[in-house]
């Protein structure tokens, strides 16, 4: 990617002195308006503003992967907006809990599929899957003193973006700052 089609994206910390709270978009109402579960647990009506109505990542019929699946909620959100899902996770246990967890929501409609697998064979698990690239790529490595395979974590990293359609979104948490070619 050349510098000029490097795009920078910031965003705004919500402020708890004006009341704003970090929340999760559950569903599109249209003309603007979301229904939205925040940190506090409660679920409101929301508004995206207008710069922001176009940048919605996430859309209804998107296939949305998460690599880590882990029992976390990437893809019950993903889910919910209507996307199809596909995870693993290398623990089976993980992977199983994700199974569970998309039940609870009664989202296994969605799934494509839930493996256990090592992330590092993420190419070879679509190709079975005859999907060659990804909408969307939401995950959480594992990182931290439980893991001891950083590094390999890191090379994961870097090769995940090879499986993410042009225009997708790749999107990860990670304690670090991480170059990657995209």
């Amino acid at each position: 990617m050349t510098e000029q089609q490097e795009q920078q994206i910031r965003v705004r910390i919500p402020k708890k002195e004006e009341n704003e709270i970090l929340g999760i978009i559950e569903q599109m109402l249209g003309a603007s308006r979301v229904r939205v579960r925040c940190l506090d647990g409660k679920t409101r009506l929301g508004r995206i503003p207008g710069r922001l109505k176009n940048r919605i990542w996430v859309k209804e019929g998107d296939i949305v992967l998460d690599p880590f699946c882990g029992t976390r909620g990437f893809l019950i959100e993903a889910g919910l907006i209507g996307a199809k899902l596909i995870g693993c996770d290398i623990d089976w246990r993980m992977a199983s809990g994700t199974l569970i967890n998309l039940e609870e929501y009664n989202l296994l409609d969605k799934v494509i599929k839930v493996k256990r697998l090592d992330a590092k064979y993420v190419k070879e698990f679509l190709n079975e899957l005859n999907i060659e690239k990804v909408d969307a790529i939401v995950t959480d490595p594992p990182y931290g003193i439980s893991t001891a395979k950083k590094g390999e974590i890191e090379k994961i990293l870097e090769i995940l973006p090879d499986v993410v359609k042009d225009n997708g979104y790749f999107v990860f948490a990670y304690p670090k700052e991480i170059e990657l070619d995209m």
